[in-house]
């Protein structure tokens, strides 16, 4: 499941409760914009709803999980 299944709940979803209840590799963020069920503020309602999440899973859940499923191709690994 955390390698090859994504999720990408509602706006108005405990997202934070089913990130605790599954894993921080598989719900990653998603607006349906400008569509009406993706919420005049999905990126604030999100917040809100994962604030007892770490940093980490954050960062999973904003971001790393889009890169890791579109994969090295889209996303190359940055070297310093």
């Amino acid at each position: 499941m955390r390698r090859q299944v994504r999720v990408t709940p509602y706006p108005t979803e405990p997202t934070g409760w089913i990130i605790e209840q599954s894993s921080p590799e598989i719900c990653m963020f998603s607006s349906d914009y400008p569509h009406l069920e993706g919420g005049r503020n999905p990126y604030g309602r999100f917040t809100r709803s994962t604030t007892q999440l770490d940093d980490r899973t954050l960062d999973h859940f904003f971001r790393a999980n889009f890169e890791d499923l579109l994969g090295s191709v889209v996303f190359p690994t940055r070297t310093s």
